[in-house]
């Protein structure tokens, strides 16, 4: 577009200049008609709009703390003793099941509710119910004991091979008899820790050496004091080569208390071939006595 230029005229002027004054004016008139405002301003005229910076990627989330590392649950050790029900209670026995496949009667095991060792309320008698089998055969037998510190006072046993179940009644009621004359509380086992003939029971641990044929006993980890016990042999040897005890005790099974004065004390060990035929566990067991 041309530019528009205004000039002054004198009073001496021409008519022609006063036209060319109004053509001015005209020209100015629609020049100012048309003059381009931001409303009506082409799209491509307008302002841009104000530059802003660009928005920075979002951060990646923050992944969750890792776990502290967690100490291993140790196993439990083999020779501790399993925990047990120490409330008192009334103990039963009845029969178990028999065993088709092999043709063995039923044998005594402990009723719904009751548990196997434990001791008398009074803390005088303790009463175990083993379960054995003989060797080479293999027949099952079930044997309760009552136990006093001077020794076994009663037993009762039902064998697999036994030909009637005739007694089986009577020998039951005799053994809940005895055992409804007080309540009983269940005792923890003690088994042996070691490859060593040795078990610690309520901080007494009691030792069989097999080269001197002794058994000690050692309060609190204190010195070994010798027991004045005889240690049953786990066998008997065939009379084909000269008879006699066989066997070689390599572990110790214990349940007791210090505060009862005493314990019974099962051994286990080898035989050592045919020739030692071995006594069920129940014949092995002996009273020890314990400090208190």
């Amino acid at each position: 577009m041309s530019r528009t230029t205004l000039r002054v005229l004198s009073p001496n002027a021409s008519l022609a200049s006063s036209a060319a004054v109004t053509g001015v004016l005209a020209l100015a008139a629609v020049a100012a008609s048309h003059a381009i405002t931001p409303a009506s301003a082409p799209a491509s005229m307008a302002a841009a709009p104000p530059l802003t910076p660009p928005r920075a990627p979002a951060a990646a989330p923050t992944p969750p703390p890792a776990p502290a590392p967690t100490r291993p649950i140790d196993p439990p050790s083999p020779c501790a003793q399993a925990p047990v029900d120490p409330a008192l209670r009334h103990l039963a026995v009845t029969l178990g099941a028999a065993d088709p496949e092999l043709g063995w009667q039923p044998t005594l095991v402990a009723a719904d509710g009751a548990s196997f060792p434990a001791v008398s309320e009074d803390g005088t008698t303790i009463v175990a119910l083993f379960q054995d089998a003989q060797d080479f055969t293999g027949i099952p037998v079930s044997t309760v004991v009552f136990y006093r510190r001077g020794g076994a006072i009663a037993s009762y046993d039902l064998s697999g091979d036994r030909a009637s179940r005739d007694d089986d009644a009577a020998v039951i009621a005799a053994i809940d008899h005895r055992l409804a004359r007080t309540r009983w509380r269940a005792l923890p086992v003690g088994v042996a820790c070691s490859d060593a003939a040795a078990v610690t029971l309520d901080g007494v641990t009691i030792a069989y050496d097999a080269d001197r044929d002794r058994l000690t006993a050692s309060i609190d980890g204190g010195a070994p004091r010798r027991l004045r016990v005889r240690v049953p042999a786990l066998g008997d040897a065939d009379h084909d080569v000269g008879g006699g005890a066989c066997g070689h005790i390599q572990h110790l099974d214990a349940f007791g208390a210090r505060a009862l004065g005493f314990a019974i004390v099962v051994p286990s060990g080898t035989l050592g071939g045919d020739s030692c035929f071995g006594r069920l566990g129940v014949d092995t067991a002996f009273v020890v006595p314990l400090p208190r």
